[in-house]
């Protein structure tokens, strides 16, 4: 088959960022099992997102990485979708989202699970003191980890919320957040975090093997996102190290995590301001895995054995290649424009199926 590639996989940024070493790993299962060729020698067109550039005359795989669920997406790109395109659908939230706002007269969809690279994100057997002496984080107490961009849709400050709680019950406990964002909403953080007399370390992105280390240094993750989380492959990664996680049952992030095995759930509502996350319920399971090692070590292995199961780099290559295998040429009538149904007025409607 004859492809064309048209995803964001810059290689001086990969190892900082997560979605472009998805595109990167794509890019190199197409080079792999097909031929790469200039756009007017293509049969397909693989694109790391909408809308359907318009000089593609042919039809499109297209990985939309959060898209789905984004109503000024779907007025603005999904119409540029033939129903000839297929749509990689990560999670079975984004699935029900298409099913509802696609209709009938859509395109073709495919559901595929992102992954974690298993040989980079794993344990490494070395002590958590040493670790974090050489990452000049403390060396004492309880690390909570804290890994996003940093914006207010990424619920940050309940981590903080969290920590404020489970500090009554384990005093030497700090939270490091990795990430970077806008500096206005990482003023804010830090006055949060000192509104709430709460320990909290910020470092900026890391490569991967660093924050690879960070996982193993601390003892659980804390993702409490209310992005459009179509995988979510910071608790995936952080599962394949080997760390507890402790997430809200959010969109992608409802699929990859087994509650009460490899971490825990907080439950997702929708309330009159939005969408928000029962983090209270995470304290008495956060305090368990603080104060009691061997849960954090057990739970951490089957988070490993989990990964490895479900969402390994060779069972996505293994799948995707499936999924070229089946590819058919369309017919002339699959050429024309997706029809889609009239948009729901509120975002309501597409949280509720984000739960």
């Amino acid at each position: 088959m004859r492809v064309h590639t048209r995803l964001q996989s810059d290689p001086s940024r990969d190892a900082l960022d997560g979605m472009r070493r998805v595109n990167r790993y794509v890019h190199s299962i197409l080079a792999e099992h097909t031929e790469l060729v200039p756009l007017e020698d293509a049969e397909l067109v693989v694109l790391g997102g909408l809308p359907i550039p318009k000089q593609v005359e042919v039809p499109c795989l297209v990985f939309t990485h959060s898209q789905l669920t984004d109503l000024g997406d779907w007025r603005d790109f999904v119409p540029s979708l033939r129903r000839c395109d297929t749509l990689i659908i990560n999670s079975r939230s984004d699935e029900r989202v298409v099913t509802m706002l696609g209709g009938t007269g859509f395109c073709r969809k495919e559901f595929l699970p992102l992954f974690a690279d298993t040989e980079l994100f794993r344990p490494l057997g070395v002590p958590k003191t040493q670790l974090r002496e050489e990452l000049g984080i403390p060396t004492t107490g309880k690390i909570l980890l804290s890994v996003n961009r940093l914006f207010p849709a990424k619920n940050v400050h309940a981590a903080f919320d969290l920590l404020a709680v489970v500090q009554r019950e384990i005093s030497d406990i700090h939270m490091v957040v990795v990430g970077t964002g806008p500096s206005s909403y990482h003023i804010d953080l830090e006055a949060y975090a000192k509104q709430l007399g709460v320990s909290v370390i910020f470092i900026d992105g890391l490569h991967a093997t660093e924050l690879n280390r960070l996982y193993n240094a601390s003892d659980a993750l804390v993702h409490l996102s209310l992005w459009r989380e179509n995988f979510g492959l910071v608790p995936v990664e952080a599962q394949a190290a080997g760390l507890p996680v402790l997430v809200g049952k959010w969109a992608g992030l409802a699929d990859t995590v087994l509650h009460n095995v490899t971490g825990y759930y907080a439950d997702s509502s929708i309330q009159k301001a939005g969408p928000r996350i029962a983090w209270q319920q995470l304290v008495d399971p956060c305090v368990r895995l603080c104060r009691h090692p061997p849960l954090q070590y057990a739970m951490g292995r089957m988070a490993r054995q989990h990964v490895l199961r479900n969402y390994g780099a060779k069972l996505f290559k293994t799948r995707l290649i499936s999924i070229l295998d089946q590819w058919e040429k369309p017919g002339p009538k699959e050429m024309h424009p997706v029809v889609v149904p009239p948009l729901p007025d509120s975002i309501r409607a597409v949280h509720e199926l984000l739960i």
